[in-house]
C-alpha cells in the first residue's frame, strides 16, 4: 500500500469535510512531514496512538488552514529538482504554499532549501494554504 497517498488523502478529506481530527499511519516519513506542517502553523498538532497518528487540524474563521496537499513525486515517476529549477518554480508559480523536499539534510520545505542552498532533492508534496 502506498502510505504517503493514504496520508494525503486522509488529510485532504478531513480538511474538506471540516473534521477536527484526521487519523494517519505512524511512519517516520509521516511524522517528519507533520513536524514540518506543525512548525509552519498548518496543523494544530499531532498525537501518537498505538499504530496511528491523530492529527489536529487548524481552522481560521471556520475555514481549514490546509487547503490542499498534492503528491509531486510518485512511486512510478520520481521528481528530483535542482536548486535553480526549484527557485524558478517557486517564483513563477506565486501560489500560497510551499513544497516539501527530501534532501541529504533531511526533509525540508522549499523555503529552507533555498535558504540553506541545498543542491537538489526529491520533491515529495506541494502544500497549498
Amino acid at each position: 500500500m502506498y502510505q504517503l497517498g493514504y496520508f494525503v488523502a486522509n488529510l485532504n478529506v478531513a480538511a474538506n469535510k471540516r473534521w477536527q481530527y484526521a487519523y494517519v499511519y505512524n511512519t517516520v516519513l509521516n511524522v517528519n512531514i507533520l513536524k514540518i506542517l506543525h512548525k509552519n502553523g498548518i496543523i494544530g498538532g499531532f498525537y501518537f496512538l498505538k499504530s496511528t497518528l491523530k492529527v489536529k487540524l487548524k481552522y481560521y474563521n471556520n475555514i481549514c488552514v490546509l487547503r490542499k496537499l498534492s503528491i509531486i513525486s510518485k512511486p512510478g515517476s520520481r521528481q528530483y529538482w535542482t536548486l535553480k529549477f526549484l527557485s524558478n518554480k517557486f517564483n513563477k508559480n506565486s501560489f500560497n504554499g510551499f513544497y516539501i523536499v527530501s534532501t541529504p539534510l533531511g526533509i525540508l520545505t522549499s523555503v529552507d532549501c533555498l535558504f540553506f542552498k541545498v543542491r537538489s532533492g526529491e520533491v515529495i508534496l506541494q502544500v497549498i494554504i
